[in-house]
């Protein structure tokens, strides 16, 4: 049983989170709407909202990420910044979630803060709350890849990796903020699609447009399924000496594969028969992929020289993805979670998102 303490998502995905958790936790109440978000911002008190066709406010809901704070602080929080706030707007009910620990005692503090808005203990949800809904509502569990790593069971397997040259990554608290800063694209899940069926797949695009961060993810991902990850640094040959003709999960990683410097593009051309037999292999066996980085002009290149590559077509269509800049809406959301993990301080925060 999956206990989460939401430490990986980042305040933007939490809320996201939150709003579908609302939904089906008040779905028997046959409200004639759904609760929804709003872009990062100030929020004018309002996180969530659920309106109905005769009012506005129906429920306000207010949702605080607060992993590493003191109780103390979320009331004092929801005092002086929440509470003015709330009886200015004067909705019908007003919810609150946070992915603190609550105990009885700190519901009653909070319900008593905010009376009459708040009518219930129900309408305070704490981490143990979170939890309960996501165990009786599991597609919303599968529908938020980053809560996964949020789990102890699952952060312990990918702390238990220590790959050479990687080791600074693989501590608990570079993880997290590594996660808490990733924005889900729908590039995720089609390379994801793409490698299942293909059993391989070639990542490519220009500098910067987040090669290595999607293919991590995608590396975490098969750790939380019990994969033994193979970093490939030097050759591709490292692969048919790893590789193995058994039901054994295995799952191959060759950053910038073609090399950078010409050096390395011409020690990558001298290793084509490795590679086609390395992506023969792993099309037929169980259990076994095959994750390639390179940037999209050494690829062109080396399509464009190798006239084996050309007629065999390893590296077609269907088994490619190809990054993109990244949209505006999406930067947006990058930039909010890189200020979320700053140092500034509220009132700088709040200065940027005026």
């Amino acid at each position: 049983m999956s206990n989460y303490d939401f430490s990986t998502l980042s305040p933007f995905d939490f809320e996201e989170l939150a709003c579908d958790l609302l939904n089906a936790h008040y779905e028997k109440e046959n409200f004639e709407g759904n609760f929804r978000t709003f872009g990062p911002g100030r929020d004018k008190g309002i996180d969530l909202l659920l309106s109905t066709p005769n009012t506005n406010f129906e429920i306000i809901g207010q949702v605080k990420h607060y992993v590493k704070s003191s109780f103390s602080k979320l009331l004092r929080d929801l005092k002086n910044i929440e509470k003015d706030k709330v009886f200015l707007l004067n909705p019908k009910r007003y919810v609150i979630v946070t992915s603190q620990e609550l105990s009885p005692d700190n519901k009653i503090e909070i319900k008593a803060a905010f009376e009459p808005y708040i009518t219930t203990l129900g309408d305070i949800f704490g981490r143990q709350d979170l939890n309960k809904i996501l165990r009786q509502n599991k597609y919303i569990e599968e529908k938020h890849f980053k809560l996964w790593f949020s789990s102890t069971l699952i952060l312990d397997k990918i702390l238990n990796y220590k790959f050479e040259g990687r080791r600074k990554e693989f501590t608990d608290t570079v993880l997290k903020r590594k996660f808490r800063l990733f924005v889900e694209t729908n590039n995720f899940l089609k390379a994801k699609s793409i490698l299942n069926e293909n059993k391989f797949i070639i990542i490519t695009g220009e500098p910067g447009v987040g090669k290595s961060t999607l293919s991590d993810m995608m590396i975490y991902d098969f750790i939380k399924d019990d994969y033994q990850i193979n970093i490939i640094y030097d050759d591709i040959k490292e692969v048919e000496i790893n590789l193995r003709d058994d039901k054994s999960k295995q799952v191959f990683y060759f950053d910038d594969f073609l090399g950078h410097t010409q050096a390395e593009i011409n020690k990558s051309k001298s290793a084509e028969n490795s590679l086609l037999r390395i992506i023969s292999r792993i099309e037929n066996l169980d259990h076994k992929f095959l994750i390639l980085n390179t940037r999209k002009f050494i690829l062109t290149s080396f399509l464009d020289e190798s006239e084996r590559f050309r007629n065999f077509n390893p590296l077609r269509s269907e088994a490619k993805i190809e990054l993109q800049s990244y949209s505006y809406d999406v930067k947006k959301r990058m930039i909010e979670n890189h200020i979320q993990e700053s140092t500034l301080s509220p009132t700088q925060i709040d200065v940027i998102n005026k």
